[in-house]
């Protein structure tokens, strides 16, 4: 039988401090995992360092490594993950990468946004 845990979710700090956020963050409780059993590791990554994270703290490999690439959400947000012949391209500004436009915060917000109209 596979453990498989998942460490952060979608859920941020505010919905409990504990929740990994910095890649740094997320390899130390991964390690805690690992050692207590689990066999793979599900990350939400928060942002676009995470195969730059999966090579230093988890892999160190490059060969057979698959992430999750969302292409049709680009646009909602101000700094989006670059990909360029098949890498993530590491981002030029620090932070998590999950600034969204004001426009698609306001488009969103529930219940009173457009798309919920």
């Amino acid at each position: 039988m596979l453990l498989k845990v998942a460490i952060n979710g979608r859920r941020m700090p505010g919905e409990h401090p504990a929740i990994p956020i910095a890649p740094s963050q997320q390899a130390h409780q991964a390690a805690i995992a690992i050692t207590a059993g689990a066999g793979a590791v599900h990350v939400h990554p928060r942002d676009s360092n995470i195969s730059l994270f999966d090579y230093i703290c988890v892999s160190a490999l490059l060969e057979d490594r698959v992430i999750e690439y969302v292409d049709h959400l680009h646009d909602h947000f101000v700094d989006p993950v670059v990909i360029r012949n098949g890498h993530y391209v590491p981002p030029k500004k620090p932070g998590y990468s999950v600034t969204m436009w004001p426009e698609t915060l306001e488009q969103f917000e529930f219940p009173n946004g457009s798309a919920w109209k």
